[in-house]
Formats: C-alpha cells, structure tokens, sequence
C-alpha cells in the first residue's frame, strides 16, 4: 500500500511526534454497511466478496485499486476477484502488468436482486 500521509503534531519532543499511516484516506474508503439492507447478498458471496463486487461495480478497477479502495491486501483482492470471475460476476483482463475488472451484467443484476435479462 501507499503512504497515505503522515499524521504530525508539534510537541516538546520534536517538530513531528506523528505516524506514518498506509492505505486510502478515509474518506475514499467504501461504507462497511452499505450491504446491511442486503444480508441474503453477504450470506450468500460472504462479506468482503461482496464488497469487492460492490466496489468493482462502482467502476472498473485494477487488482492494486480494488484492494486500496476496500483497505484490503491486495493477495485479498485478487483472490476475492478471481473467485468473482469464475462465477461470472465479473470479467478481468491484463492490461501491461495490471488487471482490470469489469462487473458482469449477471453481477449488476445480482446486486440490484434481479434475475438477469430481466427488465427492472
């Protein structure tokens, strides 16, 4: 993960008593209880499979961005991702050395709890 910045304060001791923190600022991070009106969804993919399908679905992302977006391990996001592709929920494809993720129209349908080819 990237520095996301460094947390300083001036004190006795020092110019910079602070700490070094890692991952996406806080605000960029998606909100952990979006899928509470959802639970047969979590139930169903487990929680982080879910956000990561919820994440991708808010617009495609690399393996890298999936796991700073969701403050996960990026080893996490991969292996959430693959499970994803393989059940059709979602489509990946190199890029260079990166790995883009796309979401599915059977992923987008099972979010929005419909049946795909289904008109909402």
């Amino acid at each position: 993960m990237r520095p996301r910045g460094i947390d300083c304060q001036w004190g006795t001791s020092g110019p910079c008593s602070g700490a070094l923190t890692f991952g996406p600022p806080p605000d960029q991070l998606l909100d952990r209880e979006a899928l509470d009106g959802r639970p047969a969804l979590t139930r169903l993919l487990g929680l982080t499979r879910a956000h990561v399908l919820e994440a991708i679905a808010r617009g495609d992302c690399t393996t890298g961005e999936l796991a700073l977006r969701l403050g996960i391990p990026g080893s996490t996001a991969s292996r959430q991702a693959t499970t994803l592709r393989e059940a059709g929920l979602v489509q990946s494809r190199r890029l260079g050395q990166a790995v883009i993720h796309t979401i599915t129209d059977l992923g987008t349908a099972l979010l929005e709890g419909r049946r795909p080819g289904l008109i909402a």
